[in-house]
């Protein structure tokens, strides 16, 4: 099927949100890009629907976070994880130090990585592309009830799994 350069433009100005945002969700550049890809050959096959709508943009995200949502479920259920792999993703790292940031960040992705996936593509719509719940119930499919109950256990269990910064990292 050959693309449009309607179709050319507009992959060339969003794909740098896209891979951003299924960056967020994913926490791999290489799952992101694979994820981007998969929503793309998507897109080319239904450009004809997805440019007649409202929001294009909403659109193709709504793609991406299904694709994500999907692809997750299948895995889920495929896929035999040993014991070794279990632990070593839930193991507790050293506490970073004072300016190690590196080291929060990767905390950070470790707990997100143990989110169940809709809490954290909200979580990931809400503080990535910076949506509000509206949005994100549209690009989720689900009420806004929905939405800000997901982004609230979401924190809730990031809060849990991160350690509480002592007092002489806190500044005023």
């Amino acid at each position: 099927m050959r693309s449009s350069p309607d179709l050319e433009a507009w992959v060339a100005g969003a794909l740098p949100r896209l891979l951003g945002l299924a960056h967020a969700m994913t926490g791999s550049r290489a799952e992101a890009e694979d994820l981007v890809q998969e929503t793309l050959a998507k897109l080319i096959a239904s450009w004809g629907r997805a440019s007649s709508a409202d929001h294009v943009d909403a659109y193709v995200r709504r793609m991406l976070v299904n694709t994500w949502i999907s692809h997750r479920r299948r895995r889920w259920t495929r896929e035999l994880v040993s014991h070794a792999v279990v632990t070593a993703d839930r193991a507790v790292p050293s506490s970073p130090g004072h300016g190690d940031l590196l080291g929060q960040r990767e905390e950070l992705v470790g707990a997100l990585r143990g989110l169940p996936p809709r809490q954290r593509a909200a979580l990931a719509l809400r503080y990535y592309d910076d949506l509000s719940d509206t949005a994100i119930a549209e690009a989720l499919g689900c009420s806004v009830g929905a939405v800000r109950t997901s982004i609230h256990r979401g924190l809730r269990a990031l809060r849990a799994s991160m350690p509480a910064p002592e007092l002489s990292e806190v500044r005023p």
